[in-house]
């Protein structure tokens, strides 16, 4: 007897495993639900622009990539997604680059620059790749660690997920401790907002002149903060009432009116 193929097809995807049958970013939304994880992103998207890797200045973003508006929209949703989804962020890493550390601003308040996050043409090696591993294989006792950093630096430590990183992708990382850690997975930018039930399109959702200006004066105080080889501090929330602050839930329930 022949058995119709549509039934052939349904019987199939029943056979599989549950965990197969998620999809993708599933496992890795999951872990960070339940905390104690590393979520390293690569920043969101950028202009066109050309810059020089070799003479860029940390505190000159007019010499660098920067984030179109498109990728500032895009950071601050994934903010939206992270709160809709409950996700505790505890700490902020970001690469001294503009594109990297006003993604971790406009998704998560703010974020402490750590050069070991970004690399100066294609030499990968030496103590700043040892200190990405330290940071990645370091334990979380509370919320969760995001790193925002760039494609390059982020293969370096992270090989196994080579050639599958867009801008605004993250890696869900489970750090073991004493150097070493574990991919969970894969998280597209797409994914963390379908889980929050957010709109993928990146609709405008405030009035991108102040954005734009925000961005400026953001940029022109960074100026002065050049960021240092050294090791990445706590983050702690900001006193200026133009910065947002890191969420978590315990935060948000006493303080929800703060909550955009």
């Amino acid at each position: 007897m022949r058995v119709p193929l549509i039934v052939f097809a349904a019987l199939a995807g029943a056979a599989l495993p549950a965990d197969a049958q998620r999809s993708r970013g599933a496992l890795g939304i999951d872990a960070a639900r339940r905390g104690g994880v590393v979520i390293a992103c690569r920043h969101a998207i950028t202009d066109s622009a050309d810059e020089d890797e070799m003479t860029l200045r940390y505190d000159d973003p007019s010499m660098q990539r920067r984030l179109s508006e498109r990728g500032q929209r895009q950071a601050e949703a994934l903010g939206r997604a992270f709160r809709a989804l409950a996700i505790d962020v505890t700490e902020v890493i970001a690469s001294p680059m503009q594109r990297a550390w006003r993604t971790g601003e406009l998704a998560f308040g703010s974020a402490v620059q750590d050069s070991a996050w970004h690399t100066r043409g294609s030499d990968y090696s030496g103590p700043k790749r040892d200190r990405r591993i330290a940071v990645l294989g370091q334990l979380v006792s509370d919320g969760n660690r995001v790193i925002i950093s760039h494609i390059g630096t982020m293969y370096s430590v992270l090989p196994s997920v080579r050639g599958e990183l867009e801008e605004g992708d993250c890696v869900v990382v489970r750090p073991r401790g004493s150097g070493r850690h574990e991919v969970v997975e894969v998280v597209p930018w797409r994914a963390w907002l379908a889980a929050a039930g957010l709109d993928q399109a990146l609709p405008d959702s405030r009035n991108h002149e102040s954005t734009t200006a925000a961005s400026a004066a953001s940029d022109s105080a960074r100026r002065s903060l050049i960021a240092r080889d050294q090791p990445p501090r706590r983050l702690r929330r900001s006193s200026s009432a133009a910065d947002r602050w890191l969420w978590s839930p315990a935060r948000a329930r006493s303080s929800s009116a703060r909550i955009s």
